[in-house]
């Protein structure tokens, strides 16, 4: 039997699933991140689209973040956004 995966919402109720690009508050701002991992009452998120800037993976509660769109993830990585 394979294990179920947890539904995880976002903020304002969309489904979370691994590969969504998240806004998600960091510190004093706001990052933008990529799902890696489904917890069972967390997310794994790393950094997009520099992963590698400021740590690696961590884990935050889905809740605290809101899925972005495709469009609105081109627009911003056209514009040159870290």
């Amino acid at each position: 039997m394979a294990k179920e995966l947890p539904v995880h919402l976002d903020r304002i109720g969309r489904q979370v699933d691994v590969g969504d690009i998240l806004a998600i508050a960091d510190f004093n701002g706001l990052m933008l991140a990529k799902v890696i991992k489904l917890n069972k009452k967390m997310i794994k998120i790393q950094r997009f689209p520099n992963p590698y800037r400021n740590g690696g993976t961590r884990n935050k509660y889905a809740h605290d973040a809101v899925k972005l769109d495709a469009d609105d993830v081109a627009i911003y990585t056209l514009q040159g956004g870290e």
